[in-house]
């Protein structure tokens, strides 16, 4: 008969082996979403407004842990499968709006764009 102390370690080393990685997974995502929306903010802006953009980039995702605390701390659902169907919906609304901001967008040609500003000055 297996005693309760190793059914509490064989199941806490289960959740252990699922939980590292999917953190992982989560972890390199991030360090690589949030390299490209720095290197796009610092590139793409004026000269002037560098900081003020890589400011806008901390602010985003500021504001976005802000809504997931909030709406998580608020118990605004009765059961967690709807606070992440939630969740889902937002971010696909969200893709649909960069969606359209992506297509309007005008990319400013980094290497052009400095060598018209240094003949400027």
């Amino acid at each position: 008969m297996v005693k309760f102390n190793e059914f509490l370690i064989a199941k806490c080393i289960n959740v252990i082996y699922r939980l590292i990685p999917q953190y992982t997974l989560v972890a390199v995502s991030e360090v690589l979403l949030w390299v490209a929306n720095v290197a796009f903010a610092y590139t793409q802006s004026p000269q002037s407004m560098k900081s003020v953009m890589t400011a806008a980039v901390y602010m985003t995702v500021a504001f976005g842990s802000f809504i997931v605390f909030l709406i998580s701390g608020l118990n605004l659902f009765s059961s967690q499968v709807y606070e992440l169907l939630f969740y889902a919906c937002l971010m696909f609304i969200d893709t649909i709006i960069f969606g359209i901001l992506a297509v309007r967008y005008k990319y400013i040609d980094v290497d052009n764009h400095a060598i018209n500003n240094e003949g400027d000055a």
